[in-house]
């Protein structure tokens, strides 16, 4: 439960800082994509994205610290890679490990 409320506290804190603003250029419209991790892991690769609407990310993973493993995204996906694609909204999501016993 304890996990759970930290996943939420970051993503929260994340949507109160980074308000998803969309850009007018002309028709198009830009969104952020905002990547971290919780203690115990790191993000490879570029950990915030701003693409145009509709546009696909670049792949992010993310890596857990010796001593640690990867459990999931605070947004549900289970695999440690991932990227986003057609893009239409702001994206925050939260790497969550846990320290292996």
């Amino acid at each position: 439960m304890k996990k759970f409320l930290i996943s939420i506290l970051v993503v929260f804190s994340f949507a109160l800082i980074l308000i998803c603003v969309c850009v007018t250029n002309g028709d198009a419209c830009s969104y952020t994509i905002i990547y971290s991790a919780t203690d115990g892991g790191y993000i490879d690769g570029q950990a915030e994205q701003q693409l145009e609407s509709g546009k696909d990310g670049l792949t992010v993973v993310a890596v857990p610290y010796d001593g640690y493993e990867f459990v999931k995204w605070s947004d549900g996906v289970t695999t440690a890679e991932r990227c986003e694609t057609n893009i239409i909204s702001y994206l925050g999501a939260s790497a969550i490990f846990e320290k292996i016993v």
